[in-house]
């Protein structure tokens, strides 16, 4: 055990005991508040038993050692105290911090606390057979008045928009699927791409002149109009000829689920290899049951539901611009955190600036207006519904995150890899959880208020709402 002792003799020495007073008690973290400067700063000591985390650290050191690559031994056959040295402290930090964040949230919690920027954290204590032990400084969100979700002054405020599904909406849904149904035959070498043709390409993307994750390859099928690739991208290809290579410009969109991507001017590098012509397929009923189906009306159907049910998305965007313009108007809060709105204003500002960075002075000025009222606005929203979660008891658990993550590869079947990989990091974890829980909030507050329903065409939504939903962040 003389080895474990060598990892775990960090930070053993504040004592602030004397100004605590009483304790409470969970089943495994205990806390005492400190001090309490006015109504909105508080600073609590909590603790726990040391032993469980050494060992939690103790087991993944080991599980690690295993697989370790060191410079002079074989993989996974360096000496235990080695091992122990290069990775212990790592990894202990990392189970500390975990177990802090897991204790002061645990406090939040049980003290039905807000709080409106992230907290000072001074470890005091950890040692073995003792305590893990810290003191935390925060400060809380207060003047969040009472919410009646029931209260008449919602109703009626809100359109909820469903899809009026023609017979145009549904003749062009089967000229795509029969495009990708599609024959292909080879082309001679002069042959210019048009809409329909599969082709393909080896390619090289870079954002701010670096390549990013999923922004090559080599031998991929595309079929120019099938929209596999972000806007506009497919488009440029329309007149290529094999082996002719072309520099692309796109932009991935603003609610890209890729959030680093999001937004981002992109520069492609195409070459294309292969060109095949499409050779027209026939829509009748033979062709409704290559994919599954009896017959051209029951595929007809199955279009209509589908166009219906992608509608969704879009619909449920626009009722949440509508909901939070409402609670923003409606909730009145005059002592919103400026630390929480200067944290958001600054994620937005860093997303928007590379748009406009050679914008002229004044137009970069008036842009740092609306998102500041942005940033406001989002973090007034963001506390109310923090506060509606609260007082309705509305949490998030693993089915919930499940079932959201099961709606993005739905939303997105081409990055369901991605997505995946996303919702296994557990570091993610946490935002995850928060937009699930925004989401299972929002429906909440749409079950209590009396809303409009309306049904519109995909030519009347394009015409009159789509531009309402520029404005999003």
């Amino acid at each position: 055990m003389e080895d474990k002792d060598k990892i775990i003799d960090i930070n053993s020495g504040i004592n602030k005991a004397e100004n605590q007073v009483s304790v409470k008690s969970g089943t495994e973290i205990e806390y005492s508040l400190v001090k309490q400067e006015g109504d909105n700063k508080f600073e609590y000591r909590i603790w726990t038993s040391a032993d469980p985390i050494i060992d939690l650290a103790e087991q993944k050191i080991e599980a690690e050692s295993e697989n370790l690559e060191m410079s002079g031994f074989q993989k996974g056959r360096v000496p235990k105290n080695i091992a122990r040295k290069h990775l212990g402290e790592k990894i202990l930090t990392s189970i500390i911090d975990r177990k802090i964040a897991q204790m002061l949230q645990y406090v939040i919690k049980k003290e039905n606390l807000t709080i409106s920027s992230p907290p000072g954290i001074d470890v005091e204590e950890f040692e073995k057979g003792k305590k893990l032990s810290c003191y935390v400084k925060f400060e809380i969100v207060g003047g969040i008045p009472p919410i009646d979700l029931l209260d008449p002054i919602f109703n009626d405020r809100i359109e909820i928009l469903s899809l009026n599904v023609i017979e145009d909406d549904i003749n062009k849904a089967i000229e795509t699927l029969k495009n990708i149904s599609n024959d292909y035959v080879e082309t001679d070498p002069e042959y210019q791409a048009i809409d329909g043709d599969k082709l393909i390409i080896d390619f090289d993307g870079r954002i701010d002149s670096k390549p990013f994750d999923g922004g090559s390859g080599s031998g991929v099928e595309l079929i120019i109009g099938s929209n596999q690739f972000i806007k506009d991208f497919e488009d440029q290809l329309i007149g290529v000829k094999v082996n002719e290579s072309k520099i692309i410009k796109v932009r991935f969109p603003d609610d890209y689920h890729i959030e680093e991507n999001a937004g981002k001017d992109c520069i492609f590098k195409v070459t294309v290899s292969n060109i095949k012509k499409a050779e027209s397929t026939e829509f009748n009923d033979e062709f409704a049951r290559s994919l599954g189906l009896e017959n051209t009306d029951q595929f007809r159907e199955m279009i209509s539901e589908r166009l219906k049910a992608d509608f969704t998305f879009l619909s449920r965007l626009y009722a949440k611009k509508q909901l939070f313009e409402v609670l923003d108007e409606i909730i009145k809060m005059d002592d919103i955190p400026p630390s929480m709105i200067e944290i958001d204003f600054k994620s937005l500002w860093s997303e928007v600036m590379p748009k406009i960075s050679n914008d002229k002075k004044e137009n970069r000025d008036e842009m740092a207006v609306k998102i500041m009222n942005i940033a406001r606005r989002r973090v007034k929203v963001g506390l109310v519904l923090a506060e509606i979660a609260k007082k309705y008891s509305i949490e998030v658990n693993d089915e919930d995150v499940e079932d959201y993550k099961q709606l993005e590869i739905l939303r997105n079947p081409g990055d369901s890899q991605k997505i995946q990989e996303q919702y296994e990091d557990k570091k993610n974890l946490p935002k995850i959880e928060a937009t699930v829980l925004e989401e299972k909030v929002i429906t909440f507050i749409f079950d209590c208020f009396k809303t409009k329903e309306i049904t519109v065409t995909s030519q009347q939504f394009n015409e009159e709402y789509a531009s309402k939903l520029q404005d999003i962040i």
